[in-house]
């Protein structure tokens, strides 16, 4: 794992006045594997995970993690369908220019 981690005044500008010592760290050695590269299709879940069963499954999207179905798995090319929320606040869509 890594991020970046930085010194900053309350004002969010850069500084060098932070303790060294008190820096946490900018990588780490993952323990768990899985959780650190989880697959970005659903076919790296079939390889990742060794299944080959229909359902939800939680994929990298360009650097978000969203639940996806994933059907056809028994092929060896599943089709990805984004689980969407429940609920006229939730899921909708705005096209401009369109009716």
């Amino acid at each position: 794992m890594q991020r970046s981690v930085q010194c900053l005044t309350n004002e969010d500008q850069p500084s060098h006045l932070c303790h060294t010592d008190l820096k946490p760290e900018e990588r780490k050695t993952c323990r768990n594997t899985y959780n650190c590269e989880l697959p970005q299709n659903c076919k790296e879940v079939k390889r990742l995970k060794g299944t080959s069963e229909d359902g939800e499954y939680f994929l990298i999207i360009r650097g978000k993690l969203l639940k996806i179905f994933c059907a056809g798995m028994h092929s060896d090319h599943p089709k990805e369908y984004v689980t969407l929320v429940h609920g006229d606040s939730e899921n909708f869509s705005e096209v401009y220019g369109h009716r």
